[in-house]
């Protein structure tokens, strides 16, 4: 949770108080001179992005949202997710012409005792995620 921590701590909308309750959305001034911006550039916004400095943000916020996206399907906290979960996430990354026929496959998974009791793990479900993203990427 690195990335979003960052991202909350350095902008206005993730601003949280003490009741728990968000900040409001209006912004002082520039919306430049906090977040992204800053870590990336500096506070001055002078610095120069190092290539490796991007590139391993981009790979934190997926392994981020690839968390996150699990922990979406493991809401009972379980630590691992069913098949017809793993099978919904599948299905929420393909193409929309053929969600209809793929929701259809999802729903008779119910239907197949040997796919019952399967559970897929965090790691599991990371190394799949690395695939999909080699695959369309």
């Amino acid at each position: 949770m690195k990335v979003m921590t960052l991202m909350r701590a350095h902008n206005r909308q993730g601003a949280v108080h003490s009741n728990g309750l968000r900040a409001g959305h209006k912004l002082v001034g520039s919306g430049e001179n906090g977040g992204l911006l800053e870590y990336f550039f500096g506070r001055d916004g002078k610095h120069l992005l190092p290539h490796d400095k991007f590139v391993q943000f981009l790979r934190d916020l997926h392994d981020e949202m690839v968390k996150l996206e699990f922990a979406h399907y493991d809401y009972k906290l379980r630590g691992t997710i069913s098949a017809k979960d793993f099978a919904m996430s599948m299905v929420a990354s393909t193409d929309l012409k053929h969600l209809n026929k793929l929701l259809d496959c999802v729903d008779d998974i119910d239907n197949q005792p040997n796919l019952f009791n399967i559970r897929i793990t965090p790691e599991e479900f990371k190394n799949f995620a690395e695939l999909r993203r080699n695959f369309f990427h």
